[in-house]
């Protein structure tokens, strides 16, 4: 068992690299946690364990503290038992990794407060079906939501960098909102099951290769 107390502020690179046995990990402040510097992927022991308990309380699904506004780099990565969270309407920054590799997440909502969803935040929540981004957020990362294969329905994407949805086999309708500009390069490639596309009315760029492989497309909408 691994007990992370308040006060840490920081975590060095490789911590807790190879302690693949950790069973339970125990905190006791969700902001405190939020807000911890991990160097690395394997500097956070949430990477290795089997069990995650705030409070006593082993979390399933997650209802952050109201106070938190950003999430740091691979705050949660690799928690498969996480199955619901409720993001925090202050939440402003979800950072690098933070929910990489969270399996058994279902459902995602983003806040409208959100403006920044950094690169692999939430890459290969693979169980994911249903997501629904605020309507501020200006920066969908680097394979943000990259192989999150069972992603359905997509709402309020503004900005779509590099490979964001790289191999989101799950999407089969998509209309990119008129507020989009560009389309970054891989943005969906690999999505084989996308049948339908409309792009944004404003649209002025579509990077390389931002469909390929989406092989079942039949339909597209191409603004005048």
């Amino acid at each position: 068992n691994v007990t992370i107390c308040s006060s840490i502020k920081s975590i060095g690179s490789k911590a807790f690299a190879g302690c693949t046995n950790i069973q339970n990990l125990y905190i006791s402040d969700d902001v405190a946690w939020c807000a911890i510097n991990f160097a690395s992927k394997d500097a956070n022991p949430l990477y290795f364990a089997q069990n995650f308990y705030i409070d006593n309380q082993l979390v399933i699904d997650l209802d952050l503290n109201d106070n938190i506004t950003n999430i740091e780099y691979a705050a949660f990565v690799g928690y498969k038992k996480l199955r619901n969270i409720n993001l925090p309407q202050k939440l402003t920054n979800i950072k690098y990794g933070a929910f990489e590799g969270c399996s058994g997440l279902q459902k995602l909502v983003v806040p409208n407060n959100v403006i920044n969803i950094s690169d692999w935040a939430f890459k290969d929540c693979t169980n994911m079906s249903d997501l629904t981004i605020g309507n501020n957020v200006t920066v969908i990362g680097a394979l943000a939501f990259g192989g999150c294969k069972g992603l359905a329905k997509v709402n309020s994407v503004k900005t779509i960098c590099d490979y964001a949805f790289q191999n989101c086999t799950g999407l089969s309708n998509i209309e990119i909102p008129d507020n989009v500009t560009s389309i970054g390069n891989y943005s969906f490639g690999g999505c084989d099951n996308i049948s339908y596309l409309k792009l944004s009315n404003n649209l002025t760029a579509v990077g390389n290769n931002a469909f390929n492989g989406c092989s079942n497309l039949t339909s597209i909408t191409i603004p005048d």
